[in-house]
C-alpha cells in the first residue's frame, strides 16, 4: 500500500515496496547469521517464481539490494510496467481510493490512524466475497464491453488484472526502492550484476486465458455467444473472440489490431493434419509471450549485453502431474 503518508514514516522516502523490505531484511539476517548454519555468506542465491520472480528482479535492480545475494533464479519473471511495476503518482491515487472505500477519507496521521483501526479481514476482502459479486455485476454491466462501468467496490485506478495483481513494486525514485523502471534500469547497465539463470514455462500462459475473463466479467472460456458457447465444441474451438482480450488487455487500437494479426493467422494451424488451432491456445500463447517469454527473453539480451553471465530455458518437460491435460507445462 503506497501512500505519501506511509512514505514519509520511511526513513528513506520508500513508497509502498514494504514486503519487498521485509524480504531484504530477510537477506540481510542471512549474511548476519548463514554461518552458524554451516553457510557460506558469498554464496547466497535468490530464487522466486511468477510474483516471486518479479520480486527478485525488485532486489536486482534496486541499489538497496547489493550485495546481499550473488546469483538469482527467476522463473516466469516480468519487467512490464503497469500492473507489476507501477509509477508512484499511479500508486498513490490507487491507495487513495483503496482506503476511502473502506471508510478511511482523510489525511495526513488521521488517515494512518484509520487505517491502523480497521479490522484485518477489511484488507483481505478483496479476494473473498467480492470477486464473485464483481464477476456478475461486470458481467450484466459490460454486455457492450463499456469498460468504465466498474462496481462500486472497484478502485478506477485499479491494474486492469484486479482484484488479483492489486498490487505492484512501486518505482518511488528512492535508492532503497526503484530508482527507475526496472528495464531501464537493466538497459543502463544500472543492476545488481551476480550470474542469472532465467526462464519460463511453455505453456506459461493456460492458465490465464481460462481464468482471466474472469476478472472483466465473462465466462472463464470468453466466447462469442455467451454462456451456450461453453457447451458447443465447434464454438469453442473455432468461434471465441480474440478482439475480446485485445480490447481488455490493450488500450490503443493499433496493438489491439497488431495481436489479432500475431495471433490470429494461420500459421498457428497444423499444416500437415489440416487442424485449425482452438483460440483458446491463441489466447493462451498471447498471455504466455506478453507475461513471460518475451519479458524474460529482454532481461537475458540486457544481461547478456553488459557481459554477464545468464542462461535463459523454457520449460517443457511433462510432468504429467496435474489433473487437465491443458495445465501440463502451464504457469
Amino acid at each position: 500500500l503506497a501512500l505519501p503518508e506511509l512514505a514519509a514514516e520511511n526513513p528513506e522516502s520508500v513508497a509502498g515496496n514494504m514486503g519487498l523490505l521485509d524480504q531484504r531484511a530477510a537477506l540481510q539476517w542471512v549474511q548476519r547469521n548463514i554461518r552458524g548454519f554451516g553457510g557460506d555468506p558469498q554464496k547466497v542465491t535468490l530464487q522466486g517464481e511468477s510474483a516471486g520472480a518479479m520480486a527478485v528482479m525488485f532486489h536486482l535492480t534496486s541499489p538497496g539490494s547489493k550485495d546481499l545475494f550473488h546469483g538469482a533464479i527467476t522463473e516466469s519473471p516480468t519487467i512490464r510496467q503497469g500492473c507489476y511495476f507501477q509509477n508512484k503518482s499511479d500508486s498513490f491515487a490507487f491507495g487513495r481510493e483503496w482506503t476511502a472505500l473502506r471508510g478511511c477519507n482523510s489525511s495526513g496521521p488521521e488517515l494512518l490512524t484509520c487505517l491502523r483501526q480497521l479490522p484485518e479481514e477489511e484488507f483481505r476482502k478483496d479476494m473473498d466475497s467480492h470477486v464473485v459479486k464483481d464477476w456478475h455485476e461486470r458481467m450484466n454491466h459490460n454486455k457492450d464491453m463499456n469498460a468504465s462501468a466498474l462496481p462500486a467496490d472497484i478502485p478506477n485506478t485499479a491494474c486492469p488484472f484486479y482484484p488479483f495483481n492489486a498490487w505492484g513494486a512501486v518505482v518511488d525514485g528512492t535508492s532503497a526502492g526503484l530508482p527507475n523502471w526496472p528495464e531501464r534500469l537493466l538497459e543502463a547497465g544500472e543492476f545488481n550484476k551476480v550470474p542469472l539463470i532465467n526462464g519460463a514455462n511453455v505453456n506459461g500462459g493456460a492458465m490465464f486465458g481460462w481464468a482471466f475473463p474472469l476478472i472483466w466479467g465473462d465466462w472463464p472460456y470468453p466466447v462469442q455467444d455467451g454462456a451456450g458457447g461453453i457447451f458447443n465444441v465447434n464454438s469453442l474451438r473455432h468461434q471465441m473472440d480474440l478482439s475480446k482480450v485485445a480490447r481488455w488487455f490493450l488500450p490503443k487500437k493499433e496493438d489491439q489490431d497488431r495481436l489479432i494479426e500475431l495471433y490470429g493467422g494461420q500459421e498457428f494451424d497444423d499444416q500437415v493434419d489440416s487442424k485449425q488451432t482452438w483460440i483458446i491456445d491463441r489466447i493462451d500463447r498471447f498471455w504466455r509471450d506478453s507475461f513471460f517469454l518475451c519479458p524474460a527473453r529482454e532481461t537475458a539480451m540486457h544481461w547478456s549485453s553488459h557481459g554477464q553471465p545468464v542462461y535463459e530455458y523454457v520449460f517443457s518437460f511433462d510432468m504429467h502431474t496435474n489433473v487437465l491435460p491443458i495445465d501440463r507445462k502451464t504457469h
